[in-house]
C-alpha cells in the first residue's frame, strides 16, 4: 500500500494510541501501545560510570522507520520501565540536533530530524542521574514524532519502546597511563564530544569503540603545549614522554613503524587506513572482555611485543604523532575487544587525578594553534578525585 491511502491508514490504526499516550495515563510496568511504525533499538549499553559523585550512562538510541510516512523528531526520553512517569532524561528542540547523528545521509536531504521511509537516525545518550542515585535495573526510551500527512495537515504522536537492561558496573580502576604532570585532556567522555559522536562499522558490525576516548597533550611549565616550532614534532612538549600500563596485564597487539606527520598538517604521512588510522599503537588485555588502548605512539619506541606480560606503571612506548593525528599526543581508551576500531568503548576510572581546570573546546584549540597558555584560574581550586573517570576537555594533572 503507497501514497495517500497507507498515510490515511496509519493514522486511523494511530488515532486512539495518540489519546492513550498524549493526554497521559497513569504509571504503568508495561509500555504504552503503538502502531507507529518506527522501532526504537539499544545495541549496547555501557556499564554505568561515576564522575565528580555521579552515576552516568552513555549508549545510542537507534531509530527506524519502516513506512513510507513523513515523521519528524521531536522528543527523545529516557525513563525506567518500572517507574514511566519518572524521567531519566529529555532531548529535544536545539539540543536534540545538536546529538542526533543521521549516518549515510547527507546534508543536502533535509533536515536532520525528518526521518522517512526506510531512513535511520542515532540518538547519542548521556544520562546523569541525581547525587547519590544509582543506575536503574533497566531503560525504556519515549520518542514523540509529529506525522506530515500527504495534505500538509500534521499530528503528534508517541512511541515507547528500546527497552534494555543495564549491566553491572565494571569497576575498573586503572593506574595513570602517563607520567606525573599537568595534561591537557581533549576530546574527552562527553555528550558532544569528536570521539562520543564517532559511529562506524567494520566486519559487518556497527559499533562505537571511543565512547570514553580522549587525547592527551602534555602542559609545559610555561602552561603552553610546544615550544618552538610548532611544524616540528620534537618541540611539542608531549612527544617522546612514554606511556605507562595501568595495570598488570598481557600484549595483545601492536603496530610500529608509522611515520610521524607534521604537525597542525591537513596531510597525512601515510593514507588513512584500517591498519593505519590509529598509529603505532599497544593493546593490553586487562581482563577476558577489557582491552586498553595506546594510540598514535612515536615509531620505534615501542618496549613490547604480542604475548609480553607487563606490570602497571612500566613503560610501554613514547607519544608519537602517527596514523590520523594532528600534533603529537596520546589516544586512550578501554573497550569490551582487541581491535582498535571495532568492540565497544566501556568506562574505566584511575586510581587518583586531580582536575585543575574544565574548558570548552574552543579554549584548547587555541592552546593547540599555539595562540594561548593554560593559567590556573584564580576562581577554580584544584581537586583531588579518586576511583573516578575524568570527563570533557580538562586540565589533569597526575603525581
Amino acid at each position: 500500500m503507497e501514497g495517500p491511502t497507507a498515510v490515511a491508514l496509519l493514522s486511523g490504526l494511530l488515532a486512539p494510541c495518540l489519546l492513550m499516550v498524549a493526554h497521559g495515563s497513569p504509571a504503568r510496568a508495561e509500555l504504552a501501545k503503538s502502531v507507529l511504525p518506527v522501532h526504537l533499538h539499544v545495541p549496547f549499553v555501557a556499564p554505568p560510570f561515576t564522575s565528580e559523585g555521579v552515576v552516568g550512562l552513555a549508549y545510542e538510541l537507534y531509530l527506524s522507520s519502516l513506512r513510507d510516512v513523513e515523521l519528524v523528531l521531536e522528543e527523545v526520553e529516557v525513563f525506567a520501565p518500572e517507574d514511566p512517569s519518572r524521567s531519566l532524561f529529555t532531548l529535544a528542540g536545539a539540543d536534540l540536533l545538536k546529538c542526533l547523528l543521521r549516518p549515510g545521509r547527507s546534508s543536502e536531504s533535509g533536515s536532520p530530524e525528518v526521518l522517512r521511509g526506510g531512513e535511520f537516525a542515532v540518538v547519542p545518550l548521556w544520562v546523569r542521574l541525581g547525587a547519590g542515585l544509582p543506575a536503574p535495573e533497566s531503560l525504556a526510551h519515549r520518542a514523540t514524532f509529529r506525522l506530515v500527512r500527504s495534505d500538509g495537515s500534521e499530528q503528534e504522536y508517541t512511541v515507547e519502546g528500546g527497552t534494555v537492561r543495564v549491566p553491572p558496573r565494571d569497576r575498573i580502576v586503572l593506574a595513570p597511563p602517563l607520567p606525573a604532570g599537568r595534561w591537557l585532556m581533549a576530546n574527552g567522555p562527553s555528550m558532544l564530544g569528536d570521539h562520543r559522536l564517532f559511529l562506524h562499522a567494520l566486519d559487518g558490525t556497527a559499533s562505537n569503540t571511543q565512547r570514553f576516548a580522549s587525547d592527551w597533550m602534555l602542559l609545559g611549565p610555561d602552561g603552553c603545549l610546544v615550544r618552538g616550532d610548532p611544524r616540528e614534532n620534537e618541540d611539542w612538549y608531549a612527544h617522546g614522554v612514554p606511556v605507562l600500563a595501568v595495570a598488570d596485564a598481557v600484549v595483545v597487539h601492536i603496530a610500529d613503524g608509522l611515520p610521524e606527520n607534521v604537525p597542525l598538517s591537513d596531510e597525512r604521512a601515510v593514507p588513512n587506513k584500517r591498519d593505519t588510522m590509529t598509529g603505532n599503537c599497544v593493546v593490553l588485555q586487562l581482563t577476558d572482555d577489557r582491552f586498553a588502548f595506546y594510540g598514535h605512539l612515536q615509531p620505534g619506541s615501542l618496549l613490547v611485543r604480542v604475548g609480553d606480560r607487563v606490570h602497571a606503571g612500566q613503560e610501554l612506548a613514547r607519544i608519537g604523532n602517527s596514523g590520523n593525528s594532528d600534533a603529537p599526543h596520546l589516544h586512550f581508551h578501554v573497550a569490551n575487544g582487541p581491535d582498535p576500531l571495532s568492540g565497544e568503548g566501556v568506562p574505566f576510572a584511575f586510581t587518583s587525578f586531580v582536575l585543575l581546570d574544565a574548558l570548552d573546546v574552543p579554549s584548547w584549540e587555541r592552546m593547540l594553534e599555539g595562540a594561548v597558555a593554560w593559567e590556573q584560574p584564580a576562581d577554580r581550586r584544584p581537586v583531588l578525585r579518586a576511583n573516578e573517570m575524568p570527563l570533557g576537555e580538562s586540565i589533569v594533572e597526575f603525581r
